[in-house]
């Protein structure tokens, strides 16, 4: 049923019906059409007002003819779309069906009002050429349009790039119509371009002849680093790629130890990404969520995101050095190096194995968590039922609530591989607190914020409303302040 009532069907049936109507009115003419033994006109046209009205319902049967077929033609067009890859260019349909509605017409004169075939085909050549000269930009921008719609390098869906006026445009083209070619940015916005300009451009089309495209990237490390333990960082790190739907995760994503040096190594990733992802979006952000990854594993690319005073600090540990370049990188940024040295005597490493809970909901444990390596799902339920409404990755921390707050944790945090976090106490921090008000204001503004945007905490937040203000800075300062007693 759904499929009767689809739009094409609807005008097939509409001309259907009009053909019906016309085909009582006009009896009499139709059995003169289509008579095997009289030949196929009309009586000519009479002065009489009943035979111009008898000789109009003909003319309109014999166009309605026409919609019909046009109806049935766009049907059929419809159905093969639905059916294959590579789509009828719209503009070829509209050029076939105005060639239909065109002879419909000419054949109605013909038989109706007696008019000689070729005085009409002249008539309407010199018509075409005087609207063809007025006109003639139009002309150009549909044929060129037709031209671009025969060419298979160009079909519609497909992403392209070019340069139009000194402006780079990289957009999905949509169809070509008469006048312009209509695309899509990245963006959702509507984009116009002429076909008579747009066939003079050099244009790239990302989507052909592979749609898929192929990238790579590389970074270099210190040699001291252990090779196994990157290239499951890094893997991990493009698992995170394909979650974010960066990159595809067919073909399969691949990172390779590819040269050893005296100082360094050099791991190359290759993987691929949509047409509508540019390169340079793809790969940074490939890049960004590898360096990510290893700095929480504390690996780092040239000293990069490690506190710029850490070497001021004598006999201090790995795991320290560790554990303040981590706290540095996330939630206590603000910090300076003495008090992030005092948090690392008071915190530690916890390991989870696969399935493991980090959390559970209800709990009243005083402490969050920073992850370090692997990852962990975020688990809440509905209606007794569990459900995963977000995946915890490296630089991630969780259990803030709970530590500044002292609430009972609010979900299940599953870890989904082999998992190393931080963990923070409430007495790891509450020497700093204490000594240091204005942090209470920053972390509470830093909770507030990430309970905004975080999905973990969106669906409470929007059924209840009476819990809003647990959200609002200021409501957050009392909290915290009564909760360590400052």
């Amino acid at each position: 049923m759904a499929s009767f009532i689809h739009k094409h069907n609807r005008g097939i049936l509409l001309a259907f019906v009009l053909n019906i109507i016309f085909l009582g009115f006009s009896n009499y003419y139709l059995d003169n059409l289509f008579s095997w033994s009289d030949p196929i006109i009309l009586e000519p046209l009479t002065s009489s007002e009943s035979a111009k009205f008898w000789h109009y319902f003909a003319f309109a049967q014999i166009v309605i003819i026409g919609v019909l077929v046009v109806q049935c033609h766009e049907f059929i067009i419809y159905k093969r779309n639905s059916l294959s890859i590579v789509l009828v260019p719209s503009l070829a349909v509209k050029i076939i069906n105005t060639i239909i509605y065109f002879v419909a017409i000419v054949i109605a004169i013909k038989l109706v009002f007696h008019q000689s075939l070729g005085a009409i085909l002249a008539a309407s050549g010199v018509l075409g050429l005087v609207l063809g000269f007025a006109l003639r930009g139009l002309v150009s921008d549909l044929f060129s349009g037709i031209a671009m719609s025969l060419d298979g390098n160009i079909r519609a869906n497909d992403w392209l790039f070019f340069n139009l006026k000194g402006t780079q445009i990289k957009a999905k083209l949509v169809e070509f119509n008469w006048r312009a070619a209509r695309f899509i940015d990245e963006d959702n916005n509507l984009i116009l371009v002429p076909n008579s300009e747009l066939s003079t451009l050099m244009v790239i089309n990302y989507s052909r002849p592979n749609p898929i495209l192929q990238h790579t990237a590389q970074i270099n490390l210190d040699i001291n680093y252990d090779t196994s333990q990157v290239l499951r960082i890094l893997k991990n790190s493009l698992s995170k790629a394909i979650k974010d739907q960066i990159i595809l995760d067919t073909p399969a994503p691949s990172v390779l130890l590819t040269k050893l040096s005296e100082r360094s190594s050099t791991y190359d990733f290759v993987f691929s990404m949509p047409p509508s992802k540019g390169k340079n979006l793809g790969v940074d952000a490939v890049i960004k969520n590898c360096l990510d990854f290893l700095k929480f594993s504390n690996i780092y690319v040239n000293n990069h995101s490690t506190h710029p005073e850490i070497n001021t600090l004598k006999e201090l540990t790995i795991q320290q050095k560790n554990i303040i370049n981590t706290l540095y990188n996330s939630l206590f940024s603000k910090l300076n190096i003495n008090e992030l040295y005092e948090m690392s005597l008071k915190v530690n490493y916890a390991h989870f194995s696969q399935s493991d809970h980090l959390i559970k909901r209800g709990d009243s444990e005083n402490s969050m968590m920073i992850m370090c390596t692997g990852n962990a799902d975020v688990v809440i339920h509905v209606d007794g039922n569990p459900l995963t409404v977000n995946t915890l990755w490296p630089g991630d921390y969780f259990g803030e609530m709970s530590l500044f707050t002292g609430e009972p944790r609010s979900a299940d945090i599953i870890a989904t591989s082999e998992t190393k976090v931080i963990v923070i106490t409430k007495d790891a921090i509450a020497g700093i607190l204490e000594s240091n008000h204005s942090l209470v204001t920053e972390i509470a503004n830093m909770i507030s914020s990430r309970l905004k945007l975080n999905e973990l905490n969106r669906e409470q937040l929007a059924n209840a409303s009476n819990k809003d203000s647990g959200s609002k800075p200021n409501f957050l300062v009392g909290l915290i302040k009564n909760f360590f007693n400052l």
